[in-house]
C-alpha cells in the first residue's frame, strides 16, 4: 500500500521526507479520518502540492477539501471536492464567511505565514470551528524563533499557549484525570508541530 509520505513525495510537498518529514507522523494521526467523509481545511496553499496530497489521501467521495491562500496564485486544477478561498485566514469576517461554507472541520492544518501573531489569531479564531474529535495542526514552528516570524519583544506562539494548557487541565476542576467540561482532549508537541485534538 502506498504511504502518505510516498504520496507527498509524488506531489513534491515539503511536508514529505524530502524536507520536514511531517507526513510520516500524519499517517498515524490522520489514518482514522482517511475513509470517512471528512472536511479538511489547510491555510497556506502555495503551489497546491499539499492540497493534491489531501485529495489522494482522503479518498471518500464525500470528503470536502478547502484551502485558504492570501495570494492570488496560479494554481493547478483540483478535483471537484476541493475549493480554494483567496483571503486572509486571520480576518474574522473571512473566518465567518468560510466556516459558513465548510461547516465543522475535521482536519485543520495551518501552513500559512508561520508568524507568531498570526498563529495565535488562527488558533483563537478557528478552534470554535473544529468538530468534536477533530484535529488542529500548526506547522513549521521552528520559524517562530527568528525575526520576522516573531517580532522583537513579542511573545512566541508556543510561549503563548499556557492558557490552552490550563484549558486542557480544566483549571484543576474535579482533581482527576477524566475530562469533564473541557473541549481539549489532548495537546501534542513535536519538533516544529503543534497538534490539538478536540474533545
Amino acid at each position: 500500500m502506498i504511504t502518505l509520505d510516498e504520496i507527498g513525495l509524488h506531489h513534491g510537498t515539503d511536508k514529505s521526507s524530502s524536507l520536514h518529514g511531517y507526513l510520516e507522523y500524519y499517517e498515524t494521526l490522520l489514518k482514522p479520518f482517511r475513509k470517512k467523509p471528512v472536511t479538511v481545511l489547510e491555510i497556506g496553499v502555495a503551489g497546491g502540492e499539499s492540497i493534491k496530497v489531501w485529495q489522494d489521501w482522503f479518498y471518500n467521495p464525500d470528503t470536502r477539501i478547502y484551502g485558504v491562500e492570501i495570494q492570488d496564485r496560479q494554481l493547478p486544477e483540483f478535483d471537484k471536492r476541493t475549493q480554494i478561498f483567496i483571503t486572509d485566514a486571520t480576518s474574522p469576517n473571512a473566518v465567518y464567511d468560510i466556516s459558513r461554507v465548510t461547516g465543522p472541520i475535521d482536519v485543520f492544518v495551518d501552513d500559512g505565514s508561520h508568524r507568531s501573531d498570526q498563529l495565535k489569531a488562527v488558533l483563537s479564531l478557528w478552534w470554535p470551528h473544529i468538530r468534536s474529535g477533530g484535529v488542529f495542526i500548526a506547522e513549521d514552528l521552528h520559524a517562530q524563533f527568528f525575526y520576522p516570524w516573531t517580532d522583537a519583544g513579542e511573545v512566541k506562539f508556543t510561549d503563548s499557549l499556557s492558557p490552552w494548557f490550563d484549558r486542557l487541565h480544566e483549571n484543576g476542576m474535579n482533581q482527576c484525570g477524566k475530562p469533564t467540561v473541557g473541549d481539549i482532549e489532548e495537546i501534542i508537541m513535536r519538533k516544529s508541530l503543534l497538534v490539538l485534538k478536540k474533545r
